[in-house]
């Protein structure tokens, strides 16, 4: 399902790109970079091949705290920075102790056990209605 929403907005993206009133070389660099685009967001959320691509989160009882796991099977300390729980999708912004830029986790609905997803939106709802 991740895949085919990244497909279709990346497509949207292109045609937008190609409608733009600019030169031609232009609008062909943009649709170029939309595709680099989709192939990296495909390689590492959807498929999760890349070595970066996160694998599992823990999340801890207390302050924001959690670890990731890449799929070069180590486990990274940091901190939940931001989040967005849907029925259908829910997505983690973690910034991890010894990197410069956040990692973003996207967790689609039928990636997880029905239960346990439905925990994990549960708990992030209730940690954002309490801060």
């Amino acid at each position: 399902m991740l895949a085919a929403v990244l497909v279709i907005v990346h497509v949207g993206a292109a045609a937008i790109a190609l409608l733009m009133p600019v030169t031609v070389l232009l609008r062909l660099a943009i649709c170029a970079l939309v595709a680099v685009s989709l192939y990296r967001a495909l390689w590492a959320h959807a498929l999760r091949r890349s070595a970066n691509a996160i694998v599992a989160v823990e999340l801890d009882g207390e302050g924001g705290a959690c670890a990731v796991r890449r799929r070069a099977m180590d486990w990274r300390q940091g901190r939940l920075i931001d989040r967005w729980a849907h029925p259908l999708l829910t997505l983690l912004v973690v910034r991890c102790d010894e990197s410069r830029w956040p990692a973003n986790v996207v967790i689609p609905a039928d990636a997880v056990a029905k239960e346990t997803f439905r925990r994990l939106r549960v708990r992030l709802r209730l940690r954002t209605s309490a801060e």
